[in-house]
């Protein structure tokens, strides 16, 4: 079984906790006459929350939820976390990545 902590780091060292919707409200635009989420930074639009949710972290850095434990850069999306961590530390990804050290 792989250890809960790595170098002293545990997993609330990985990531923000959710802080619900109200984070993102308003950053982004509903468009009832195109019926479509407009980015109120860059006016990316999509018809699908979960797309302008996943887009917004580009924007807002404070919206990155996912921390690198090791040298704390911080990201969006949890694809492009593992993928940092399995490039830049590869000596702890296995670990981190496991899924019986987030219990």
């Amino acid at each position: 079984m792989p250890p809960t902590s790595f170098a002293g780091l545990t997993h609330s060292d990985i990531g923000l906790p959710r802080e619900g919707e109200a984070v993102f409200r308003d950053k982004y635009i509903w468009s009832e006459s195109v019926k479509k989420y407009l980015c109120s930074v860059c006016g990316y639009s999509t018809p699908y929350r979960s797309n302008i949710i996943v887009h917004l972290p580009k924007h807002y850095p404070e919206l990155r939820r996912f921390r690198c434990p090791i040298c704390s850069k911080r990201y969006g999306r949890k694809d492009l976390w593992k993928s940092h961590l399995r490039s830049r530390h590869p000596e702890i990804a296995d670990i981190i990545l496991s899924p019986t050290w987030h219990s």
